[in-house]
């Protein structure tokens, strides 16, 4: 009985406070929430950043912004922050709609991605691989839950594998920032390496599971950077090309034969 009263006087809490745990206080203009849009932005002039009171320097701004994420103000160091986790379930599990929960679940992936740039910023190095991890496994739930949507309506599926295409170009963003910070002889590199390729994979599965391509060039881009590279083995390379159904591979070599004649 004590539990249960607990129970309800957190949630009581908590949805008094949606506005903290949700977080949607994007830095910029909702028609920059996509990388694909963000990078057409005019974001060379610092003038041109939104007047923001923060102690992070202009280009760290710039950097996230770029990115196209969402402000978020409660981090994994937080003592809230297992609160925060709470109310995403919570909400998660009242949701009924099953395009909508996958929605939520993408939305949430998005906040781990930008709680894994702030950490990487404070230098808490491995809470931030953590939470790169955890945004692969929200992905990954995502991704495995398309295949009971099928019957949807095909404008809405195709919105949500975009969203995770989408979700995918930032988190290779990310993980780019933080190899940056740490440097490719640190003991973190190997784990990016495969938080990266995880990453990769899961946007495949989404594509070849509703059987699309990808209007995407940084994430072929990032395909083919993959398949060309010495850090690589081979294995992890046939791997990618195995998963990849025809339409995907045509793209790929496409932008394969592009990069040959440049």
């Amino acid at each position: 009985m004590k539990k249960a009263i607990i129970f309800v006087f957190v949630l009581l809490v908590l949805s008094n406070t949606t506005p903290i745990f949700a977080e949607d206080i994007p830095l910029e203009s909702e028609e920059a929430t996509s990388p694909f849009l963000a990078s057409t932005k005019e974001t060379s002039d610092s003038d041109s950043l939104p007047d923001i009171e923060t102690s992070k320097s202009a280009s760290k701004i710039k950097g996230f912004l770029t990115l196209g994420l969402p402000e978020v103000m409660i981090l994994p160091t937080s003592p809230f922050y297992p609160l925060k986790i709470l109310w995403e379930k919570v909400v998660l599990f009242f949701t009924f709609d099953e395009t909508k929960k996958v929605e939520m679940i993408l939305k949430n992936a998005e906040r781990r991605l930008s709680e894994s740039y702030r950490l990487i910023e404070n230098k808490s190095f491995d809470k931030a691989k953590d939470t790169l991890n955890t945004y692969n496994e929200q992905i990954t739930l995502a991704t495995n839950s398309l295949s009971e949507l099928k019957e949807l309506n095909s404008e809405d599926l195709i919105a949500l594998v975009r969203k995770i295409e989408a979700n995918t170009v930032k988190q290779q963003g990310v993980i780019d920032y933080f190899a940056d910070k740490v440097g490719t002889k640190s003991s973190y590199y190997q784990d990016l390496q495969t938080i990266s390729i995880s990453g990769i994979k899961n946007a495949i599965n989404s594509l070849v599971e509703t059987n699309m391509a990808t209007p995407s060039y940084e994430l072929k881009q990032k395909i083919v950077d993959v398949l060309n590279s010495t850090q690589y083995d081979e294995l992890v390379k046939s791997e990618i090309e195995t998963m990849m159904n025809e339409k995907l591979l045509r793209e790929i070599e496409k932008v394969k034969g592009a990069n040959s004649n440049n």
